[in-house]
């Protein structure tokens, strides 16, 4: 997945989120997400997201992802953060849009 906003990825913090039901979205990586011994994660470079599935088979669920570039700065003001926890994430993000605007 191309990825513009991962300016520097040895300082840019990257967290991607999965959901197969509507509204929740759990962090990656995990296991048996969608079958019973499935193993889903992800790697990054500057630019980039690789998303990793392995399973004996591709998916056949639909699947919806969020990737959160998360500024250095960001993380260095909230050490407590639960980065895996898209709650936790998402509202820590949309109050630095707000603090930045």
């Amino acid at each position: 997945v191309s990825d513009a906003s991962i300016a520097n990825a040895d300082q840019d913090g990257i967290e991607v989120f999965i959901s197969t039901t509507a509204g929740v979205y759990l962090g990656l990586p995990s296991n048996n997400m969608l079958v019973s011994g499935d193993q889903m994660g992800f790697g990054y470079q500057t630019g980039s997201v690789d998303l990793i599935y392995l399973n004996s088979s591709a998916p056949s669920s639909t699947i919806d992802l969020k990737v959160v570039v998360i500024p250095p700065a960001v993380m260095k003001q909230h050490p407590n953060t639960n980065w895996n926890n898209w709650s936790e994430v998402n509202s820590l993000m949309n109050e630095q849009k707000v603090k930045s605007n």
